[in-house]
């Protein structure tokens, strides 16, 4: 057997499932009855939860259990990374900037669209 069949074997008996097969939790595409067809036939279903409040992630869990299901399933509730810190002058650097009161890049221009010479000044001051 390989590592990987024992792997899969390993994880749905940890699970009590009958077959190794996962339903992808994806927003929007998580239908209770398909949760439940997938469970049914011995996988995990799921429900991609990306876009639901809690009060209705709690009633697709209510519906899913009410058919008798007690075996587990999954929720995805991706939560986004904070925005990175954003550092002009490092990213300017990084792009190989030339000339800081043209802005050209030496692969590409960066065009940086400001209507008034305060606001274009303010803009340079990272370069």
């Amino acid at each position: 057997m390989s590592a990987t069949v024992a792997r899969a074997e390993s994880f749905a008996a940890r699970f009590g499932l009958r077959l190794p097969v996962l339903m992808a939790p994806m927003a929007g595409a998580s239908p209770v009855a398909f949760a439940a067809a997938v469970s049914d036939a011995g996988g995990m279903g799921a429900l991609g939860a990306l876009l639901l409040e809690p009060p209705a992630i709690a009633d697709w869990a209510a519906a899913y259990r009410r058919g008798g299901r007690a075996r587990p399933l999954q929720i995805n509730l991706w939560i986004p990374d904070p925005p990175p810190a954003r550092d002009a002058a490092h990213e300017f650097r990084q792009l190989g900037i030339v000339d800081r009161r043209r802005i050209a890049v030496q692969q590409f221009p960066l065009v940086i669209a400001a209507p008034r010479a305060r606001e274009r000044e303010r803009v340079l001051q990272f370069a």
